[in-house]
């Protein structure tokens, strides 16, 4: 396989992990109100430290002010994952501003993947891939455990079930995964029967049905051809939990299933679809919600019932499986969502109490990407393109209540924090 056949699967299946929104085509599919889930109660905002709202009418009706502070070499703990334009991977480290190679070819695609305690990481790249093998190593943020570990160069490793084992998928087999023990070695081989699974183009041929297992190896969850979400129990070959229209899953992101495992988040919409011109592009209202491995579907959010239009995305767990953040859209019936301002909102499972941030750049901003929660849960960096084509991402502490621009980013996003 050519390197440009392994950045083109690369960024087909990367691209579902950077979704926002859904656009879809007006159908007579149903609406998730039919599912019978309890209505909560709509989430307690918080107000401004001054203690008014702001009065901007695209604004929430509360969010917290974010003072503004400059690193100055007085950075975080750890080491930030930058990621620049080619897809290549760096460390950043915040103290120093010092930027280092993850890998060891500066000049390729570099496939990584990174434990949930934030500490190994396995990488790959495609000038490593010969005789039909592609060769990974294995380290941490201070050194190389193992500089060559094997896969079929038609496999990809695409993220840690726990902190031994590593999801390992095919672009030729669409129902089969591997689960690799990079340590040991050891491989168990899982064979997923699905119904009627979304596929997408991974090759000139080849078709890839995009899942993300659960670390008993029990449950799965993909999406259906009519965009409903399934929660699928391998064992009995039936569905445990389902969520029409929901948001599409993606093999490679990790931010999906809390840290202990046991719920799935994600996105569906909770309002009629909203038109806007031209016609055949229909915008759906999103909220949150999450799938328990027990079957539970909940809805977090009910922006849809105190705005004429929100919608909800990039939803990413925080490191205490109690924690969500996510980028928050509202406005009225006159907005147009493609230019609604994004907001940083972060909503407390366990009492539905949300908190809006007041982000200096929540301007008008395509795309917003996944957040990046620190290791410790008491910071994380919000990434976003500016109109203008410029990479924004900001450090915020969640205990200071203040925002600092990483300068040093150098026009790169941060794809994860490790620690050192």
């Amino acid at each position: 396989m050519t390197r440009c056949k392994l950045e083109i699967i690369f960024l087909l299946l990367l691209i579902l992990s950077g979704c926002s929104s859904i656009r879809v085509i007006p159908s007579p599919q149903p609406a998730p109100e039919e599912i019978q889930t309890p209505t909560l109660p709509v989430p307690t905002e918080t107000e401004t430290l001054s203690g008014t709202s702001t009065p901007e009418a695209d604004y929430p009706k509360g969010c917290v002010d974010l003072a503004t502070t400059t690193l100055d070499g007085t950075g975080p703990d750890g080491l930030f994952v930058m990621r620049d334009e080619r897809l290549n991977n760096y460390f950043l480290d915040p103290k120093s501003n010092k930027l280092s190679d993850l890998g060891e070819e500066r000049n390729s695609v570099a496939f990584f993947a990174i434990s949930p305690n934030r500490k190994f990481i396995l990488a790959g790249s495609a000038e490593t891939c010969t005789n039909g093998e592609c060769r990974y190593i294995l380290r941490t943020a201070e050194k190389i455990i193992k500089n060559s570990i094997l896969i079929p160069e038609d496999w990809f490793a695409t993220r840690w079930l726990d902190n031994e084992r590593v999801i390992v998928v095919s672009r030729l087999q669409q129902n089969d995964v591997k689960v690799l023990n990079p340590f040991s070695g050891d491989q168990t081989n899982v064979h997923m029967d699905l119904r009627n699974p979304y596929t997408i183009e991974a090759g000139r041929f080849e078709r890839v049905a995009p899942t993300s297992l659960d670390a008993s190896l029990k449950r799965v969850v993909f999406n259906e051809r009519d965009g409903t979400l399934i929660l699928w129990n391998l064992d009995a070959h039936e569905v445990i939990a389902s969520l029409p229209l929901a948001d599409a899953v993606s093999s490679f992101d990790s931010n999906l299933w809390s840290l202990d495992g046991r719920k799935f988040v994600t996105t569906s919409p909770n309002a009629p679809l909203w038109a806007t011109p031209p016609v055949e592009s229909l915008w759906a209202a999103n909220e949150l919600f999450t799938l328990g491995v027990d079957g539970n579907l909940a809805q977090l959010t009910n922006y849809n019932h105190e705005y004429q239009f929100a919608n909800v995305s990039n939803p990413s767990w925080s490191p205490d499986n109690r924690h969500i953040g996510f980028w928050l859209k509202v406005g009225d019936a006159n907005s147009d969502p493609e230019n609604l301002r994004q907001w940083l909102a972060i909503i407390d499972t366990s009492t539905f109490e949300t908190k809006i941030y007041c982000l200096s750049f929540s301007i008008p901003s395509l795309p917003a990407f996944p957040l990046v929660w620190s290791p410790d849960g008491e910071q994380l960096i919000a990434n976003t393109r500016l109109p203008n084509g410029d990479v924004r991402p900001t450090l915020v502490n969640l205990t200071d209540q203040t925002q600092a621009l990483i300068s040093s980013a150098q026009g790169m996003f941060v794809e994860n924090w490790v620690k050192q």
